[in-house]
């Protein structure tokens, strides 16, 4: 793996920030907010427009 997006919710009881803990790979770690409830921070990245645009967009760098 030479990249990898991690996209959380710092609102979101499971997810973690990976960068500090990835030295031989780039990690992005990408916050985005889906919601105040921790239960719902943790299931409702795939039901965000901004998670999609965030997917989005990486997909059409690495495609070009």
């Amino acid at each position: 793996i030479g990249q990898w997006i991690n996209i959380l919710d710092p609102d979101d009881g499971i997810a973690r920030f990976c960068n500090r803990h990835f030295l031989n790979i780039d990690v992005q770690d990408i916050e985005i907010k889906t919601g105040w409830d921790p239960i719902g921070a943790h299931i409702k990245y795939w039901d965000s427009p901004k998670v999609a645009d965030q997917i989005a967009e990486n997909l059409l760098q690495w495609l070009n």
